[in-house]
């Protein structure tokens, strides 16, 4: 007499598919955290201010609300110019035109050494604004508030000046094209 084993199913699907939904499970629950705990743009900036007056040793200012009107100090707009920038990509084959008008925001009690500063730095300044925004990708280009890019300008426009004079750098006309 021949006796024959029942091989039952091991449910190899079903075992498959518990690990596979506990590890979904996880990754949804990660991206909410990190969807809940990103910072704002707003507070990264603030951030970012903070630390570059510590590295420069001064207390940190809260010059962050001059888009809000709110602040306590006299500040006056310094004109830095219409630059245009033109950039040729050969791995896509496209041109970034960028066109933009500049101003420094600067205390009022600086204003006359940001302008004789300005003026003989032109050359300086220009370039560095013009590396600023070769350097730059196209998502930071497409930013509504263009912070990164401000913020960059501010920090090469201040070395190029010798001293930090600029708070922040408006940007009243923006026309960027990608052909």
């Amino acid at each position: 007499m021949h006796v024959q084993k029942r091989v039952q199913p091991r449910g190899g699907f079903v075992k498959l598919l518990i690990p596979i939904g506990i590890v979904s499970a996880l990754v949804v629950v990660e991206l909410v955290a990190a969807a809940v705990l990103m910072p704002t743009a707003q507070q990264t900036d603030a951030v970012a201010r903070e630390l570059a007056a510590a590295r420069a040793g001064k207390e940190a200012d809260n010059t962050s609300e001059l888009a809000d009107g709110v602040s306590g100090e006299d500040l006056r707009e310094v004109e830095l110019g219409k630059i245009p920038v033109t950039r040729y990509n050969p791995e896509n084959d496209t041109t970034l035109n960028i066109d933009l008008e500049l101003y420094a925001v600067v205390l009022a009690d600086d204003e006359a050494l940001m302008k004789q500063r300005l003026e003989s730095n032109a050359s300086r300044v220009k370039e560095q604004i013009i590396l600023t925004l070769l350097s730059s990708n196209t998502a930071d280009l497409s930013d509504p508030g263009l912070g990164l890019i401000k913020r960059r300008i501010s920090d090469k426009v201040n070395r190029a000046l010798g001293r930090t004079l600029v708070r922040e750098v408006l940007v009243t006309k923006f026309n960027f094209v990608e052909r």
